[in-house]
């Protein structure tokens, strides 16, 4: 049995290695004591903490005073992956409350596309203002974030970004976003626009179209506000490791983008598996734990009116706590480098993994690459037959 996962998820753009999200980091995890969401609000004057009631468990929520706006939805995932809660705003209902088997490969061969990108978004923010909090829809304004310059354009008006772009004095990029900070500042949103497309402007006066980088599905509804560059950079990292199969440099990015941390037994293992299997399977199981009669334990409540409750599912236990998709990301693949080799497709260069000797996508590593290596064997194999029948044919 694997250890169990709690992913950290961000609802907007984050920087997990630097920087004011950084920080702010920290200072929710000091805080933090068991909560599904966590705000971070730079406006709240104190550590807040409040609950609501969800079927048979209390939805727990903190706010932070932070440096920046954010949410981090805090997921538990058990050793089959299934997910409490099972919904929510970076999750898809179609995955019903499990993490699909291949994610990884999919985010290894995910390509991205660009979107206009966005000045300000509306929210539902908690307002603790008052003596209750109340939920409030709010603006919240956006930075531009770091730019790119064009290094490279082409006849047919292709071109290339890139950092570090030749008149920085950087060998290779470890962090985009913060280098880019520290190299040229801030930019600040333009009043004009082009097209679609606003525009910001840096400290040296050069403007840029602001975009969002965005992926297919599953990956527009698990970076809704997109991906950054140092989301991109990590993809880029991560295929260069699985191909070298560097399991050195995996376990060092999964050191940066995960830590050991402990929660309960009810919080990672009991309550997936309640929202997985339903509340039968969880009481059958918790009474194994609790070395009692299954009959003895009819409902939830009676499981956690038990004696021995706190002590068994209440008790810290270590988890592994991934910061973002990319801390799972890493982790998967730190799994997969243990038990097996990755290689390419030889017909479409997307990356697999498999037994030795394996050439070609599956099914379900590129549907389409499949399907179409199969209907290419279906036409050899007819044209076979059609050359042994002629060749039949002219020996008569």
């Amino acid at each position: 049995m694997r250890i169990p996962l709690q992913l950290w998820l961000p609802l907007l753009s984050f920087d997990f290695l630097g920087g004011p999200s950084f920080r702010d980091l920290q200072r929710a995890q000091e805080e933090w004591k068991g909560e599904h969401r966590i705000w971070l609000l730079p406006e709240a004057p104190a550590v807040i903490r409040w609950a609501c009631q969800i079927g048979p468990y209390s939805f727990h929520e903190m706010a932070v005073q932070s440096e920046t706006f954010n949410v981090l939805s805090v997921i538990h995932v058990d050793d089959e992956g299934n997910c409490f809660p099972s919904a929510g705003d970076l999750l898809l209902e179609s995955w019903e409350g499990r993490l699909p088997a291949d994610l990884l490969m999919q985010w290894l061969n995910q390509k991205f596309f660009i979107t206009p990108g966005k000045k300000k978004i509306k929210i539902n923010v908690p307002d603790i203002s008052g003596r209750k909090v109340k939920y409030k829809q709010r603006t919240i304004k956006l930075s531009p974030g770091p730019s790119l310059r064009i290094s490279q354009l082409t006849d047919d008006g292709k071109f290339k970004m890139a950092w570090p772009d030749g008149k920085s004095e950087l060998a290779r990029s470890v962090n985009p976003e913060e280098e880019i900070r520290d190299y040229r500042g801030l930019p600040e949103w333009e009043a004009t626009s082009e097209g679609d497309f606003p525009l910001a402007i840096d400290a040296e006066g050069m403007r840029s179209l602001s975009v969002w980088l965005i992926g297919s599905s599953p990956f527009d509804k698990m970076f809704p506000s997109g991906l950054s560059l140092n989301d991109v950079h990590q993809q880029s990292a991560m295929k260069s490791v699985a191909m070298r199969n560097d399991v050195t440099n995996a376990k060092r990015w999964l050191q940066q983008m995960t830590t050991v941390a402990s929660t309960t037994l009810e919080a990672s293992y009991l309550a997936p598996v309640v929202e997985a299997r339903g509340s039968e399977a969880a009481l059958c199981i918790a009474s194994n734990k609790l070395i009692t009669s299954y009959g003895s334990i009819r409902s939830l409540q009676d499981l956690a009116k038990h004696e021995d409750y706190p002590k068994v599912f209440l008790s810290p236990v270590k988890i592994r706590r991934c910061f973002g998709w990319l801390g799972y990301f890493w982790w998967e693949l730190n799994q997969l480098l243990e038990k097996r080799e990755m290689v390419t497709c030889e017909l479409c260069g997307n990356l697999i993994f498999g037994k030795i000797g394996k050439r070609f996508c599956g099914k379900a590593e590129n549907p389409n690459c499949y399907h179409s290596r199969r209907a290419a064997d279906v036409s050899r194999n007819r044209r076979r037959a059609i050359d042994r029948r002629d060749g039949l044919r002219g020996e008569k």
